[in-house]
């Protein structure tokens, strides 16, 4: 264990060494990641699980024309077949760009931490200090 001395120079006995910088990026990566699985679970807040397991054959028969999934969909809803089209493709298109964004900026802030943990231009401090900067 550290101890690092306060300002006197003794021992101060109260205040923990920080962590290391490999702990901290790890930290920061899990961060990261909670903060991203939790801003695409908020898009699809409104859907049961059952439901979002089938949004990938929804949109596949619904790019294809139709199929048996969304054709007892739009007839238990009383729609016709080309309205549902319409409306999957519409949803999917938008959740699909909504998860771009979430993906890129996830990558885009692990990557910034990646930067710092490998930069051999700053010591530790200004590692944790530019670590600790990054936010979702």
């Amino acid at each position: 264990m550290l101890i690092r001395p306060d300002e006197d120079g003794r021992p101060n006995l109260t205040t923990p060494p920080p962590a290391p910088i490999d702990e901290l990026a790890a930290r920061k990566r899990l961060e990261i990641d909670v903060a991203s699985t939790a801003a695409l679970a908020e898009v699809r807040s409104d859907y049961p699980d059952y439901e979002q397991l089938s949004w990938e054959r929804q949109e596949r028969e619904a790019r294809d024309g139709g199929g048996p999934l969304i054709q007892a969909i739009a007839d238990a809803r009383g729609l016709s077949l080309e309205e549902l089209i319409e409306r999957i493709i519409a949803k999917a298109d938008a959740y699909q760009q909504a998860a771009g964004i979430v993906i890129g900026r996830r990558q885009a802030l692990r990557d910034q931490v990646d930067a710092i943990e490998a930069d051999e231009g700053l010591d530790d401090d200004a590692k944790r200090e530019a670590i600790g900067a990054i936010k979702w």
